[in-house]
């Protein structure tokens, strides 16, 4: 799995117009990160993605029933690089109206180089909002935007020796 320089990504449009700015090498990340999450937590845990497009990444669904909504993101350096990280206030709304709308929780997941947190949403403290993004726009205005800073000692682990793996791939570019 290589490194893709965010400010160098290429975007294409959707079949309704929209663009669309994530790419394969993201989703691969992200999936792969669902799976693991399934082996950590359990036999009948099945992680299903949303489509492109959605404010929600995914939900999971345990004995056939609707069990939880799920965010992930997947970040190319280690845990212990920044004090916070970053979650949209788009996303956090729309996780927390899922899991008002039908009493399910939802969580947060961040893939580090080193490891897998994550957080469950009533545990954020959505106070902490500023408007933060990239250096530059690169994708839309929306590269720009509010977010809530989550403290990473905040976030709970969930382990995997592919990311052991995955932190040598990148270490060696």
């Amino acid at each position: 799995m290589s490194q893709t320089d965010y400010y160098k990504r290429k975007s294409f449009r959707h079949t309704d117009g929209t663009f669309v700015f994530e790419n394969e090498t993201d989703r691969e990340r992200k999936d792969e990160t669902a799976r693991i999450i399934e082996s950590k937590w359990g036999p009948h845990l099945q992680i299903k993605c949303y489509g492109q497009l959605n404010e929600i990444d995914y939900y999971a669904t345990k004995h056939g029933r609707l069990a939880l909504y799920i965010e992930i993101k997947c970040r190319n350096h280690k845990s212990d690089t920044y004090d916070t990280v970053y979650l949209n206030l788009r996303k956090w709304l729309a996780l927390t109206v899922a899991g008002l709308c039908t009493g399910k929780p939802s969580i947060f997941v961040v893939r580090f180089l080193d490891k897998i947190l994550w957080i469950p949403l009533v545990e954020v403290d959505a106070t902490q909002v500023s408007i933060a993004g990239t250096n530059r726009i690169v994708k839309s205005k929306t590269d720009i935007e509010p977010i809530i800073e989550i403290p990473i000692k905040s976030m709970r682990q969930i382990s995997s020796s592919k990311l052991q793996n995955e932190q040598k791939q990148f270490a060696e570019k």
